[in-house]
């Protein structure tokens, strides 16, 4: 499956200056919102400043930033059973868990 070329295009608009993407690739992102859980579903990548996840769920475009220095820890929790895995990040102390979707890293 192909990375998703409007959220590239998207990702690629907020970029600052001299600020390039590394590598990206698909996944999802639950959001906790008062009691409820929101999955988006789009693409992360890794920029030479920091990393941005990009959705457009239910037709409204979401982008979320995280800076590396906010980050203490980041690690690749595989479960044996499922060969994915989740991208989990501790972000200013809260864990922040990317799960792919598609295979192809860019």
């Amino acid at each position: 499956m192909q990375t998703n070329e409007n959220e590239l295009r998207a990702i690629s608009l907020t970029l600052e200056a001299g600020e390039h993407i590394r590598s990206c690739m698909g996944c999802t992102y639950n959001l906790q919102q008062s009691s409820q859980k929101i999955s988006h579903h789009g693409t992360l990548a890794v920029t030479s400043q920091r990393i941005i996840f990009y959705s457009y769920t239910m037709g409204t475009p979401w982008v979320k930033f995280i800076n590396y220095h906010h980050i203490s820890l980041a690690k690749l929790d595989k479960d044996l059973s499922d060969s994915r895995g989740n991208i989990t990040l501790i972000n200013q102390g809260v864990n922040e868990v990317f799960t792919p979707c598609r295979m192809e890293i860019v």
